[in-house]
């Protein structure tokens, strides 16, 4: 077989090539992309500064809601013994009706309490949901409180019947 000149090149140019790539180690592509080491670990603190800090602030937003929830279930405590106090000024048939409604809104008022201890331990997988359930309770508490004074406030210190 009779090889022309530029086949021969061609083999020799290739046997070269070959024989320089042996001895050297080869470089994963995508560590030639990649940052360098410090960098790597650089972003790895800065995620994990990240997570912390998104943390702590949830925790705070946490502490503040909680506070704010805690400090209106005092506001209720007060209301409902002020309404006690003036439910006994009411007459007997009234007071009957009036030691009713109290009882229910001192039993709304137990359900906003539990909602809120659920809340105070709750981990940060579901304080957002029971946040909504504690909210719920205390709507429904508020607006029970407000019924009953508007009530209380009518000319007859009756409580009107409830729809």
């Amino acid at each position: 077989m009779k090889h022309k000149p530029w086949q021969s090149g061609i083999l020799a140019v290739s046997v070269i090539l070959s024989l320089t790539a042996c001895g050297k180690d080869q470089k994963p592509i995508a560590a030639a992309t990649n940052a360098p080491a410090g960098s790597v670990d650089k972003l790895k603190e800065q995620a994990r500064n990240a997570v912390t800090t998104t943390k702590d602030y949830l925790e705070q937003q946490k502490d503040r809601w909680q506070d704010r929830y805690s400090d209106k279930l005092s506001e209720f405590d007060k209301k409902l013994a002020d309404l006690k106090v003036k439910s006994t000024q009411a007459g007997d048939t009234a007071r009957s009706e009036w030691n009713k409604a109290l009882s229910q809104l001192e039993q709304k008022k137990q359900a906003a309490a539990q909602k809120l201890e659920q809340f105070k331990h709750a981990g940060a997988d579901r304080w957002q949901e029971l946040k909504t359930n504690t909210e719920t309770a205390f709507a429904d508490l508020e607006k029970s409180f407000k019924d009953t004074f508007s009530r209380f406030t009518n000319d007859d210190k009756s409580p009107k019947p409830s729809h």
